[in-house]
């Protein structure tokens, strides 16, 4: 993955592989619900 400079929403489940795109959700939902941490390639909660 890389930067880019500009802020155009990125659609960061095209960076991963379905299955690896559901697990992170996943864990994303038990680990940060409230998506504290969603700085840089944000995987939302519930995606």
């Amino acid at each position: 993955m890389n930067f880019t400079a500009d802020d155009a929403p990125m659609h960061v489940e095209t960076l991963y592989s379905t299955t690896e795109f559901s697990r992170l959700v996943t864990l994303k939902n038990r680990l940060d619900p409230d998506n504290v941490f969603r700085n840089n390639h944000n995987i939302r909660p519930s995606a």
